[in-house]
């Protein structure tokens, strides 16, 4: 009865990764907590529109510098996509974060609720971010 007087909740969840050659030993466990988080929110959240999306990023100049899904609330596409990243490029000390951080602000963001979960192990370019 009084579901009608509230709107549906919605959530918009972005996970930006570092890509970078430097995550090797640890992308397929960060894949895996993603995956956790996503199903968590999923089960907590049953009956809201739940949308999730990536954004892997890694450096200039590597072949594939970005890796991005728009949000969706099709987890099995998802988890397909997320299921193929890989690890690779970024042969110096930092990273594009910076272009990570301008992909995530180019994707179709539409709910109130808007989170981003940022996971990487390297700064990002610039004399202020590292030595």
């Amino acid at each position: 009865m009084y579901a009608q007087f509230f709107e549906r909740q919605e959530l918009d969840l972005l996970f930006i990764v570092d890509c970078t050659g430097s995550m090797s030993s640890w992308i397929e466990a960060v894949k895996l907590e993603i995956e956790g988080i996503v199903s968590a929110v999923y089960n907590q959240h049953a009956g809201s529109i739940v949308r999730v999306g990536f954004v892997g990023y890694r450096d200039y100049g590597d072949s594939n510098r970005f890796e991005v899904a728009d949000f969706t609330e099709d987890i099995q596409y998802f988890e397909t996509f997320l299921g193929k990243i890989e690890a690779s490029g970024g042969n110096d000390a930092a990273e594009d974060v910076a272009g990570g951080f301008l992909k995530a602000n180019e994707q179709s963001w539409r709910s109130k609720a808007r989170h981003a979960v940022f996971l990487a192990d390297a700064p990002a370019h610039g004399k202020e971010f590292h030595g």
